[in-house]
């Protein structure tokens, strides 16, 4: 079941990465932006580990090579959305604090 729902996830990451959202105000998006990165990405490590428990290290590298890719892309191959550095910083943080809950979850 988690294998399931961690590539729903998967999927639903690189659609709402690669699909054109309305522009909002550039002071609110910025700081919905960056908490809604460091959210998915959690989450989507969370659920990577908890899918394939044996695979935690490996579940962190795919977060981070997703996170940097989707960026590129958006930069690269869209002309509504935009490469930002940031952006990969705060997917970065969000799968290393989404691997460490769940860890930390685990000696409990």
């Amino acid at each position: 079941m988690w294998k399931c729902i961690f590539g729903v996830y998967f999927l639903t990451i690189i659609l709402l990465s690669l699909i054109k959202v309305d522009s909002m105000d550039s002071m609110t998006a910025l700081d919905i932006d960056k908490l809604a990165h460091l959210i998915m990405y959690g989450l989507f490590s969370w659920l990577g580990c908890k899918a394939f428990e044996e695979f935690i290290f490996k579940i962190g590298v795919i977060g981070v090579i997703l996170g940097i890719s989707l960026e590129i892309i958006q930069g690269y191959c869209t002309t509504y959305r935009m490469f930002d550095f940031y952006d990969i910083l705060f997917n970065i943080i969000g799968s290393v604090i989404g691997i460490w809950l769940f860890v930390y979850s685990k000696k409990k």
